[in-house]
């Protein structure tokens, strides 16, 4: 998977992962979007390019915003497509995560 990196500002970053977010992706990405936020209070992730999302990957997301709460920042997504959407409406990940 590959993932793109941009700040924002000195407090946020955005972070656009491309492909799929499932077993094969879920702990590299868990891994160095963590390690990436460690200097940042806010986290934007641009799902855009992001065309399924699995089981293991919900978790993944789970686990990152509890990481941003505890650091007292947030953690949003953006440019959710339709099927990644639908995935979240029937897990209930749509009212757990903040999605614009």
């Amino acid at each position: 998977m590959q993932i793109v990196k941009n700040e924002v500002d000195e407090e946020t970053i955005n972070i656009k992962p491309v492909g799929r977010l499932d077993i094969s992706s879920a702990a590299d990405f868990k891994k160095e979007v963590t390690e990436t936020v460690e200097k940042y209070k806010n986290l934007i992730l641009d799902f855009s390019e992001i065309t399924f999302i699995s089981s293991i990957g919900l978790s993944g997301l789970l686990e990152l915003s509890r990481l941003m709460n505890d650091k007292h920042g947030s953690m949003k997504l953006i440019n959710v497509s339709f099927d990644v959407m639908y995935i979240f409406n029937i897990t209930g990940f749509d009212k757990i995560l903040n999605i614009e």
